[in-house]
């Protein structure tokens, strides 16, 4: 929308690209950490032991597992409650350690990945800790996917600290 006596264009449509500009930079900023706090959360499912729950030796811990069950499941629904229902509490006390300040940006993003459109009125001060759990959820399933499992089913297994101690005493190897 320009004026007939001028080449600038009209203040609404400066008002509109000053708010696309402000979306995209929420939105880049939003993704780049639900990448973070993705990898935290992998972090975290990294330091539990795997549970045995495929039966597959190379893997070492329920971060292994859930890698495997996003690439080769879902098995059944009782298996995918029960992902979640470890999953979710490990996604839900990083998120809720967060500062509210950024709470409220990561919403503002994740709003947008989920489809939650909130009343314009509330948009600076709203929080939704679910909307920002399922963004870092879908990156999470994201790097899940993509994780070369085969390269850990090829490592050698390495042997536990009880493990060594036993072949120690028991002279193996000496």
């Amino acid at each position: 929308m320009y004026d007939s006596g001028s080449r600038e264009p009209s203040t609404a449509s400066r008002d509109e690209e000053e708010n696309r500009a402000y979306r995209r930079a929420i939105s880049a900023y939003a993704n780049n950490r639900y990448a973070a706090l993705a990898r935290r959360t992998i972090h975290a499912l990294s330091q539990f032991r795997a549970l045995g729950t495929f039966e597959i030796d190379a893997y070492n811990s329920i971060w292994d597992e859930y890698c495997h069950e996003v690439q080769h499941g879902p098995h059944d629904d009782l298996l995918d409650d029960a992902w979640d229902s470890l999953i979710d509490p490990v996604l839900m006390a990083i998120i809720e350690a967060l500062p509210r300040t950024e709470c409220v940006l990561l919403t503002l993003g994740a709003n947008t990945i989920v489809g939650d459109r909130q009343d314009e009125r509330h948009l600076g001060d709203w929080v939704c800790h679910e909307n920002i759990r399922q963004a870092v959820a879908r990156e999470l399933r994201g790097v899940a996917i993509n994780r070369d499992l085969e390269r850990i089913r090829q490592r050698p297994r390495r042997a536990s600290g009880r493990a060594k101690r036993a072949v120690g005493r028991a002279g193996i190897g000496a």
